[in-house]
């Protein structure tokens, strides 16, 4: 239970730290993931209302098909990162990576190991964490 836990907590945080891409916040799915996310770190019981919207809302995502070894989420969590635009996006196709400030590729950086720490969210432990303490 507490990698589970620390998991989730390590999730929220990653997703709070999010600058250059802190958009893919407001994309429906992340949004639910959130929510399902903090009213299962504080055993608010419409965790699991939450978790099964976020199943329901993955599973009718256009030209996805659920099949053995795909993650829905995983295949999501990408495809907003390389579709939500930024200013990295926008300035990329003008400005030469190498003109950029180092601060600002310091942000994307940040923001890059973040998305991982979400990327590498282990769902099992959530679904366990769910069962056992709602």
């Amino acid at each position: 239970m507490l990698q589970a836990n620390k998991q989730i907590k390590d999730a929220l945080t990653a997703l709070d730290c999010l600058t250059v891409y802190r958009h893919i916040r407001a994309d429906l799915i992340i949004r639910e993931f959130y929510k399902t996310l903090e009213f299962s770190l504080t055993g608010d019981p419409g965790a699991l209302k939450s978790y099964f919207n976020l199943i329901g809302h993955l599973s009718e995502l256009p030209g996805e098909k659920i099949l053995p070894g795909i993650n829905l989420f995983k295949n999501h969590l990408i495809n907003a990162i390389l579709t939500t635009e930024t200013a990295f996006s926008r300035d990329s196709e003008k400005i030469p990576f190498s003109r950029f400030d180092n601060t600002f590729l310091k942000l994307l950086e940040n923001d890059l190991t973040s998305a991982k720490s979400v990327y590498d969210f282990d769902f099992s432990k959530l679904q366990e964490h769910l069962e056992r303490n709602l």
